[in-house]
C-alpha cells in the first residue's frame, strides 16, 4: 500500500515533484498546448477578438443626470403604477 503524501519524507516528495514536472514537460501538452486543449484554444480566440465599444447613452455629457435617471428607475421597480 503506498504511503500517504503527508507521511513521505521531503526528499521523496521532491523526487516525485521532479518526476511530475519532467513528465509534464515531455507530455502531449508541451508541444502544442493550444491545439491539444480545445477549451484553451477557444479562450485564446475569444481573448484575441476586439471588445465592443461603449454603448452610446442618451445624455453622455451629464453623468449625474444618468445616475439620477437610473436611481429613479430602480426606485420604481416593483411598485404598482
Amino acid at each position: 500500500m503506498p504511503a500517504a503524501i503527508g507521511d513521505l519524507p521531503l526528499d521523496a516528495l521532491t523526487e516525485r515533484l521532479g518526476a511530475a514536472l519532467a513528465a509534464l514537460k515531455t507530455g502531449p501538452y508541451a508541444q502544442a498546448p493550444d491545439e491539444a486543449d480545445p477549451a484553451i484554444a477557444s479562450l485564446r480566440r475569444e481573448a484575441e477578438r476586439e471588445a465592443p465599444g461603449p454603448v452610446p447613452s442618451e445624455s453622455p455629457s451629464d453623468p449625474q443626470a444618468e445616475l439620477r435617471s437610473a436611481l429613479d428607475k430602480l426606485s420604481r421597480v416593483g411598485k404598482p403604477e
